[in-house]
């Protein structure tokens, strides 16, 4: 995906539905959290008559940005994963991220120079990031994609919670039939208490 975007390769993107899958997956697990109300976002997604897709919740530069720190950091997860020490690290692991060392570095202390905390490198892709996600919107494939995201959403996220409302409403249907075969409780005995 990364070459894509760098390159800028939208029909090539539309054409692999392998990516196409995988990037749905992208979008409702991380770019979701970048909407400005996840709240009114899943609702709307939930809808049972306006369905909405994910790319009517959030915008390309939510997509860009999410992109621009999962593709930062999955080098440091998978780095410490593999080491074993999969909690959380002040050490900043990130690509474009990193603190530098530089034992003549004495003003900075191995700063990034952009106040952002971003090298130069991770500002171009990210402006290439802005660039294909809104590109990826205007192709002419988009609104089947929309279609696809969509179901993705319905199958992957609102029909294991529909299934799993049903078998509770189930469980408390059995549970409340085994109850309707006991007797009622008799507090005959507790009138003469008072």
């Amino acid at each position: 995906m990364e070459d894509l975007i760098n390159r800028g390769a939208v029909s090539e993107f539309y054409e692999d539905s392998h990516i196409r899958d995988f990037y749905l997956d992208v979008l409702h697990s991380f770019v979701l959290l970048a909407a400005r109300d996840k709240k009114t976002a899943e609702s709307d997604l939930q809808h049972p008559i306006d369905k909405k897709s994910i790319f009517d919740v959030t915008n390309s530069s939510n997509e860009a940005f999410i992109f621009l720190v999962l593709v930062n950091n999955v080098d440091g997860w998978n780095e410490r994963i593999k080491d074993g020490c999969a909690s959380r690290s002040k050490k900043c692991v990130g690509r474009w991220t990193k603190i530098i060392k530089n034992p003549e570095d004495t003003k900075n202390h191995g700063r990034l120079t952009n106040c952002s905390g971003w090298s130069d490198e991770g500002l171009a892709f990210y402006k290439n990031c802005k660039i294909f996600f809104a590109s990826l919107r205007d192709h002419e494939s988009h609104e089947e994609y929309k279609e696809d995201a969509i179901t993705y959403y319905f199958n992957n996220y609102e029909a294991p919670r529909l299934k799993n409302a049903k078998n509770n409403s189930r469980k408390r249907q059995r549970a409340s039939a085994a109850r309707a075969h006991e007797d009622a409780p008799d507090y005959a005995e507790m009138q003469g208490w008072a």
